[in-house]
This record gives structure tokens, sequence and C-alpha cells, in this order.
């Protein structure tokens, strides 16, 4: 509701996982700045906890920052958590930290719970998946996929996705390369990490 305060965006937990070159944190972070959320270390007042063990669509942040009180799970363990202003973020720090359920919050089963893409006027299951930090590429390719959901030209759908794919995870490479050999020169907002223009920036 518009009288909620906008909650801050608290990672929770570590992740030594890199995707689309940028460790799980500062993409996390950067999805989250991308809605209008300010990233804390802290939980002070609202707040939606992210769990670093997992990986999800942007679509389910949307979705559980307008929803205060709401836990989205994985086998039962919260993924995102929106804690409401006055409530202690305590017991969801503490339930992503032991990977245990959470009481006292309306779950949202992300194996079952569907979401409606205004886009695409149908319904949809965002994907949430573990981070491994051995093999990212399982969520790198979800995360890439889930971008092209509203491409509808054929080429572009189905010609350039894979080779654009694994475009992006070079050229993300090539720029945490130059970055570490020439630290502070390259900018945020120059990043060579972009997508198709077709395919929604959010994925990378």
């Amino acid at each position: 509701m518009d009288s909620d305060p906008k909650p801050l965006f608290v990672p929770t937990g570590a992740n030594p996982a890199r995707l689309f070159g940028m460790d799980a944190r500062t993409r996390a972070c950067r999805l989250a700045e991308n809605m209008g959320l300010e990233c804390s270390e802290t939980a002070d007042g609202a707040a939606v906890l992210a769990n670093m063990k997992y990986a999800w669509d942007p679509a389910w942040l949307r979705e559980i920052k307008g929803r205060p009180g709401t836990a989205l799970t994985l086998g039962g363990e919260p993924v995102l958590v929106h804690v409401p202003e006055g409530r202690d973020a305590a017991p969801a720090i503490a339930a992503m930290s032991s990977g245990t359920s959470l009481e006292g919050y309306e779950r949202i089963d992300a194996e079952s719970a569907e979401l409606n893409n205004a886009q695409l006027r149908k319904r949809e299951r965002p994907f949430v998946l573990p981070l491994d930090p051995d093999n990212p590429i399982v969520v790198e390719k979800a995360a890439y996929d889930g971008a092209y959901k509203g491409v509808t030209d054929v080429l572009t759908l189905y010609l350039w996705r894979k080779p654009a794919f694994h475009l992006t995870r070079w050229a993300a490479e090539v720029r945490k390369a130059r970055k570490r050999a020439s630290p502070g020169r390259f900018s945020r907002s120059a990043s060579p990490n972009a997508v198709p223009s077709s395919a929604d920036s959010s994925c990378c």
C-alpha cells in the first residue's frame, strides 16, 4: 500500500559466486536499486531481506517489496522476506542462516506460485534457484532466458539468443580483467555487461 514505508534491501549471508562478472551481493543490490530500493547492511525499519544462498528473477523482488509480512520460500527455506516496519528482523535472518522455515509470515512457495506478467498478458513462474559458486552458469542462463520473455522477433529469439548469452559472459569477464589491471578506470555506468536491446537488462 502507498502508506507503507519503502523498505531497505538487505542481502543476508555471504556467497562467493559471481554472475556476469559481478559478485552475487553487488548484483543483488543492483537489481534492488533498479527498483528504487536502497541497499543496506542492516535491517533498520522495514526491509526486504535477500538470502544470498539463492538467486531469483527480479519479478519476485518486485512482488515481495509491495507485500509487507510476506516470505518467498524454496523448499521451505526463506529466500526473500519483507520485514514490516516495527517487526524484529532477527528471526528471519536466523532462518536464512540456518536454512530453517520461518513462522509468522505469509508464505509464497516459489515451486508452485505464479505471477501475472502484464507484458505477456499471462501468468508465469519466475525462477528461484540455489546459487552454487561452482556452477553459476545455471543461474546465468535462467536470468538471461528470463530477459527474453517479451521478445517476439524470431531472429532475435531463436538465432541471436544463444550467442548473445555467451558474448555477454565474455564481455563481463573482459571487464573484470581490465578492472583488475586498471582499478578505478572503468565506471559503473559504462558496463559492457549490457544485453541486446531486445532483452530486459535486469538479467545481468
